[in-house]
C-alpha cells in the first residue's frame, strides 16, 4: 500500500509540474514596456537658466532637459558656475512601474553618484537623495511653464541644517 502511494504522488506529480511550468513566463520573454512618463513632464522639456543661492553664496545655473529612451526617462543636464568653478552633473528621473513613485539616479564631474527617491504630486516634485556628500531632499515646484524653483535642504558638514534655493528661468530662443 505504501508502495502504491509512493507511485501515484510520483505520478500526479510528473503530470502536474510540466503544466504549471507551462503557465509561467517563457523564460528569456521581456516584459512588456511601461507606458512613457506622462504630459506632467513636458512643460519642463528645454534650456533653463537661472541662479541659486545658499549660505556658500550665489551662482548661475544653466539647464538642458529632454526626454530618453522612449520617453521613460527625464534627463537632466545641469552646469553651475561659483567663484570661478564649474559644476556639472547629469541624471535621469522616472517613475518606478512598481511603486509609482519616483526614482532617480545623478553623475556629476566631481565623481558623485547619487540615488534618489520621491514622489510627484501636482506641481511639485520631492524626492530625497543619497550619495557620497550624504543625504538631501530636493523639492522642484513649477511655477508656470517657464519658470520653476529647485529648493534643496541638507546637513552642513558643521552638523547644522543648511538650504539653497535655485530660481531657474526657460531660456528665451535669440531671435536672429
Amino acid at each position: 500500500m505504501r508502495r502504491l502511494s509512493i507511485l501515484l504522488l510520483a505520478l500526479v506529480l510528473c503530470i502536474t509540474l510540466p503544466l504549471l511550468a507551462q503557465e509561467q513566463e517563457k523564460p528569456g520573454t521581456p516584459p512588456p514596456p511601461p507606458k512613457p512618463l506622462g504630459e506632467e513632464w513636458d512643460w519642463m522639456i528645454g534650456e533653463w537658466e537661472g541662479y541659486a543661492e545658499s549660505p556658500m553664496g550665489k551662482s548661475k545655473e544653466y539647464e538642458i532637459v529632454q526626454f530618453t529612451l522612449d520617453r521613460q526617462f527625464l534627463f537632466i543636464q545641469a552646469t553651475s558656475e561659483y567663484n570661478g568653478m564649474t559644476y556639472k552633473g547629469g541624471g535621469v528621473t522616472t517613475v518606478d512601474p512598481e511603486t509609482g513613485g519616483l526614482v532617480g539616479y545623478w553623475f556629476d564631474n566631481w565623481r558623485g553618484i547619487y540615488m534618489g527617491k520621491g514622489e510627484l504630486e501636482d506641481n511639485k516634485s520631492t524626492m530625497t537623495w543619497e550619495g557620497p556628500m550624504g543625504k538631501s531632499t530636493r523639492i522642484l515646484e513649477k511655477v508656470s511653464d517657464d519658470e520653476y524653483t529647485l529648493t534643496v535642504k541638507a546637513t552642513g558638514p558643521d552638523g547644522k541644517e543648511m538650504e539653497s534655493k535655485a530660481v531657474m528661468k526657460r531660456k528665451q530662443m535669440e531671435e536672429k
